[in-house]
């Protein structure tokens, strides 16, 4: 087991079960295990096929880009507690 996988599986339980959680590891067996034990979970759950689902990537780059959408980017900067007319004062 790797370092890694106690803390993806932490991260899966507590995030929606309609978010799809990108995993990366130097080792492709551990991958392939941690998909097939959510799956199994999910499945056992009665949950639907779209959810708890997790997807595997081969380099950081393919974390990002499938991590990464514009609707979760605006979520993260419209709900801040500081509005985004604040951040050039911090920046220059």
């Amino acid at each position: 087991m790797t370092i890694g996988y106690p803390m993806a599986k932490n991260l899966r339980a507590k995030m929606p079960s309609s978010n799809t959680l990108v995993i990366l590891d130097v080792n492709s067996d551990m991958m392939k295990r941690f998909v097939e034990e959510i799956n199994a979970a999910a499945k056992s759950s009665g949950a639907g096929p779209d959810s708890m689902k997790v997807e595997t990537a081969q380099n950081a780059r393919e974390v990002a880009e499938k991590s990464v959408s514009g609707n979760n980017l605006r979520s993260f900067f419209f709900s801040s507690v500081e509005p985004l007319s604040q951040i050039p004062q911090f920046c220059g």
